[in-house]
């Protein structure tokens, strides 16, 4: 076929029915997917800064919510709650939710980043007891990322599914639980 000539929409295949088109989201790095597995790896490494044997008595609840929310299911579910058809978008309600995703997303990413900056590293001393202070701010404020989350699935979603808000509540309060037990030596 010559460059610039039109194909008959007879010979145009059609679109694949299997993936499709959304407004959200938009790119592959606000997909769920994406974005969720880092962010609970910042928070699964902020758990193994400084434990000791008070929080180690959490370890076997700390593995059962990561596992709830590391699942495939668990992220398909999320993921199926956050698509936005393009002609849904268009609405004032869909316009809202779209700003709603895009933040909710660049939040969780925000707070992975800012868990990276809490790492062991090999320190001793004073740094090491610098950056020890620091942990419990950076498990607050990844507790209210992860309520945040479970807060607007329920809000633009009639019903979510009771294995995404179960995991979500028991990462929050397994966040919450390792923050009290460590600030309270």
């Amino acid at each position: 076929m010559a460059t610039g000539s039109k194909t008959s929409p007879a010979s145009t295949p059609p679109p694949p029915t299997s993936i499709p088109r959304h407004a959200w989201p938009a790119r592959p790095e606000d997909r769920f997917t994406a974005y969720w597995p880092p962010f609970l790896n910042s928070v699964e490494n902020l758990w193994k800064f400084g434990s000791n044997r008070r929080t180690d008595a959490l370890r076997d609840a700390r593995e059962s919510a990561l596992k709830i929310v590391r699942s495939e299911r668990f992220m398909s579910l999320v993921e199926s709650y956050q698509l936005l058809a393009p002609e849904d978008a268009e609405k004032a309600d869909g316009q809202a939710r779209l700003a709603t995703y895009s933040s909710m997303a660049d939040e969780i990413k925000g707070m992975k980043r800012a868990n990276e900056g809490v790492h062991d590293a090999g320190l001793t001393g004073k740094a090491r007891r610098w950056l020890s202070k620091r942990v419990p701010g950076c498990l607050s404020a990844s507790s209210t990322t992860v309520g945040s989350l479970k807060d607007m699935l329920e809000i633009w979603n009639d019903e979510v599914d009771p294995y995404v808000k179960s995991g979500l509540t028991l990462l929050k309060e397994g966040i919450e639980m390792y923050k009290d037990l460590r600030s309270n030596k």
